[in-house]
C-alpha cells in the first residue's frame, strides 16, 4: 500500500526477467514522482527534497510500463487526500496502452489506506474482488 506501491511498481517495471514477479496487487499506490501526482513525503524520502527532473521521471513508474510488465490488480479510493488516485489511474492506463492485463477498482470513499480498517465502506467488497482475481488469474 501507498509507498510500498512505489517499491512494488518499481520492481515490476524495472526488474529483470528472471526476478520479475508474475503479477502484482497495488492498493492506493504511490506510482508517480511527477508534479501534480506525486506524494511529497514519498518523493522526499526516496529522492530528497530537491530531486532532479531526471530522477523524478525515472521513478515515475507509469512512464516505464512495457509489455513485459506483469498483470495487475489495482485499487484506489477517489477521496484519498494523501495519494492522488490519479497515480493508480495513470498506471492502469499505461498498462492498457501496453496490452498488459489489469483489473482496476476505484471506490468513491475510503480515504488513504482505509482498506486496513474495518470501517472502510468497501472493505469486504474490495477483499472479495481481490480474492476472486487471485483465484481466477494467478496460477
Amino acid at each position: 500500500m501507498s509507498a510500498g506501491g512505489q517499491l512494488a511498481s518499481t520492481l515490476v517495471v524495472r526488474g529483470y526477467d528472471e526476478t520479475r514477479p508474475n503479477f502484482k496487487i497495488l492498493m492506493v499506490p504511490v506510482i508517480s514522482m511527477i508534479e501534480n501526482y506525486k506524494h511529497q513525503g514519498s518523493c522526499n524520502q526516496l529522492l530528497g527534497k530537491k530531486p532532479s527532473k531526471q530522477a523524478m521521471h525515472y521513478y515515475s513508474n507509469s512512464l516505464h510500463v512495457s509489455s513485459k510488465t506483469p498483470k495487475s490488480f489495482v485499487i484506489a479510493n477517489n477521496d484519498d487526500r494523501v495519494v492522488s488516485s490519479l497515480n493508480a489511474m495513470n498506471y492502469v492506463a499505461a498498462l492498457r496502452r501496453n496490452n498488459v492485463f489489469s483489473e482496476f477498482h476505484l471506490f468513491p470513499k475510503g480515504g488513504h489506506v482505509g482498506l486496513l480498517y474495518s470501517t472502510h465502506p468497501y472493505k469486504n467488497q474490495a477483499l472479495g474482488l481481490r480474492k476472486k482475481w487471485m483465484n481466477t488469474y494467478v496460477k
